[in-house]
């Protein structure tokens, strides 16, 4: 299920003067029931609003696979970015929910939820190729994805007309 991202909690531990305590300055909070202090939350995307988002919002969007606007390294892409995190320790900006190999970066609000893994981005971005293509929500594509798979692989009806169809297509 994706993701929203919710509260990012940093703090800096001050002493009784009210000054930053000597390694406890702006650090991300860690444990308690969520787990970190840089918390996402699961949403259902498909009923959350009433107009369609175009598959490929989501389907080839970084930040939609729990990637973030990246990742990247702070300060060093277009444009800046909503916080510079670097002082933190913390590989990528905040809407990232995976760090770039896909592990787990943020704390969850409901036990058991989890950012997509490996495979299941690697399933997502594979739809993703068909979607210049395969729009129409009737299309058999859509609404059988393994099906239609096996058809274009080898041994599938498909195999072979399937390469001249997509070069015909983006001529």
């Amino acid at each position: 299920r994706p993701f929203a991202p919710g509260c990012q909690v940093v703090l800096t531990e001050l002493d009784d003067q009210g000054q930053p305590r000597e390694g406890r300055q702006r650090q991300i909070q860690h444990g308690g029931p969520a787990g970190n202090g840089v918390v996402a939350t699961p949403i259902a995307p498909h009923t959350s609003r009433s107009e369609v988002r175009p598959c490929e919002d989501c389907h080839m969007n970084p930040r939609a696979l729990g990637l973030g606007d990246g990742p990247r390294p702070l300060a060093k892409a277009g444009g800046p970015p909503l916080a510079d995190l670097s002082a933190l320790d913390w590989p990528a900006d905040w809407s990232a929910l995976s760090d770039p190999i896909l592990e787990p970066l943020t704390g969850q609000t409901h036990q058991g939820a989890r950012p997509l893994n490996r495979q299941e981005v690697a399933r997502v971005l594979r739809f993703a190729r068909c979607l210049p293509c395969h729009r129409q929500a009737r299309d058999p594509v859509l609404a059988d994805p393994a099906r239609a798979y096996a058809r274009i692989a080898p041994g599938g009806d498909l195999y072979l007309k399937h390469p001249a169809m997509v070069e015909k297509a983006l001529r």
